[in-house]
């Protein structure tokens, strides 16, 4: 961009301010700085619709209830629930959307000139609780197997040769055992994958949100949480599941691998939790799990 067309911005929203009396407000900002914005191709953010206590694409309940959504600036959000793509004149969002079965929201924030931000797509599952299950005399911690090896991808462990080593870890932040030979796991050399299984305590009945940069995470068996290829800065691939008070089966993969320049193992390798009803996540514990 040269020089003068960065002058013609700068003016516009000089102009804004001095015509609010030096108050750049969100609708000045979508009516006139957008607009001139757009007309010099500069990209600019458009906020998001988010949930409140944290953003899930998957949303699970057990009974009638609403989704929330906010944004970080007071912007129309429009939405629709029949699986397709929301548009500036689709249903605008004015208050918390009832659910009371599977659904799927698509929601996105529109601005004055017509603009949408990227299309979020919720899924709203409708579950009973999951059973727990009862074992006698389980132990603390979990049965960790680890493999050397260069692994990208989880799939890559059903082809490896190599020899898995046992062992027991009592918390998830061991699933990263300190040897010598694991600081060249960062250059590339010596990489391995560890995969831990046993069972989490869940205090009580109810929807539980999970977040965690491990590569996947399974509970009953099933899928909750998949960041596998995905940049482990981040987490970006939060889940929600219904389960009833106890025991169930869990198992969680890492891959002490490099992506996208970000070597896993700076990553935390917890799993963190929080009731639906709760602001607050909470790293699982120890004292949760059992083999």
């Amino acid at each position: 961009m040269n020089m003068k067309k960065i002058h013609q911005i700068f003016c516009s929203l000089a102009v804004c301010a001095i015509m609010l009396g030096g108050n750049t407000t969100p609708a000045c900002a979508g009516d006139v700085n957008s607009i001139r914005l757009d007309e010099h191709r500069v990209r600019y953010h458009i906020p998001l619709p988010e949930q409140p206590w944290g953003s899930c694409d998957k949303v699970i309940i057990t009974k009638d209830t609403t989704v929330t959504f906010t944004t970080s600036r007071p912007i129309k959000m429009v939405y629709t629930l029949d699986g397709t793509t929301p548009t500036p004149s689709s249903t605008i969002y004015t208050s918390p959307i009832k659910v009371s079965d599977n659904t799927i929201i698509k929601i996105a924030t529109v601005l004055p000139s017509g603009k949408m931000s990227r299309i979020r797509t919720v899924n709203i599952e409708k579950q009973t609780y999951a059973p727990a299950i009862k074992i006698d005399g389980a132990k603390s911690g979990l049965q960790m197997s680890r493999v050397k090896g260069n692994f990208l991808k989880v799939d890559d462990l059903n082809w490896t040769d190599a020899e898995w080593e046992k062992s027991i870890i009592s918390n998830l932040e061991q699933i990263k055992i300190q040897r010598k030979d694991d600081g060249a796991t960062l250059r590339g050399a010596n990489n391995y994958a560890a995969i831990a299984e046993g069972y989490i305590n869940i205090p009580e009945d109810g929807v539980y949100y999970l977040s965690s940069r491990l590569e996947q995470v399974w509970i009953d068996n099933k899928l909750v949480v998949n960041n596998e290829g995905d940049v482990k800065a981040s987490t970006m691939n939060d889940s929600s599941v219904a389960l009833a008070k106890g025991l169930h089966p869990i198992k969680v993969v890492f891959l002490a691998n490099i992506i996208g320049g970000w070597p896993s193992w700076w990553s935390s390798t917890a799993i963190e939790m929080r009731k639906d009803n709760e602001k607050e996540f909470t790293a699982v514990g120890g004292s949760q799990l059992f083999r």
